[in-house]
């Protein structure tokens, strides 16, 4: 099926290239993990990651909140994001279990998705699944840096 379109009213190219990208990273990772070829899957989802990180540093969300006249720029970038994020959690369950549970719980999508365990690969990449206005809350860094104590 062709990728869903990005939601917002400020959606534009940026966040359909996401779209896109989780749908083509779904797709590789669904294959390679039934030809048991797990470095593949996970190089695709670490593809993605990146492309989220692109992202975001692209469209400078911390600039624009500080323009009133950008609110909805605003939350297209932070729904996006989230909404990249949702997705990077069920596709990361089987190989980080903690940390992409801690990740849904953080993004707040076990009230209205359900609980992590019970998503399907095959419907990840269906854009726009998080409901806009979730409640995020911050948590613990998911991978803590690692104090070297010798420095």
């Amino acid at each position: 099926p062709a990728p869903a379109a990005a939601a917002g009213p400020d959606a534009g190219g940026a966040e359909q290239v996401l779209v896109d990208e989780l749908a083509a990273a779904t797709d590789v990772a669904r294959e390679a993990i039934n030809r048991l070829a797990i470095h593949d899957a996970l190089g695709a989802i670490e593809g993605f990651i990146s492309s989220i990180n692109g992202y975001v540093t692209a469209q400078e969300p911390w600039k624009v909140a500080k323009d009133d006249a950008a609110r909805a720029k605003l939350g297209t970038i932070l729904y996006t994001a989230a909404e990249a994020l949702r997705a990077v959690a069920v596709l990361h369950a089987p190989t980080m279990p903690k940390a992409a549970a801690k990740l849904w719980e953080a993004l707040g999508a076990e009230p209205t998705l359900g609980d992590l365990s019970e998503q399907d690969i095959d419907q990840v990449a269906r854009w726009g699944q998080l409901p806009p206005g979730a409640k995020l809350t911050k948590g613990a860094a998911l991978f803590p840096r690692i104090i070297d104590e010798e420095s």
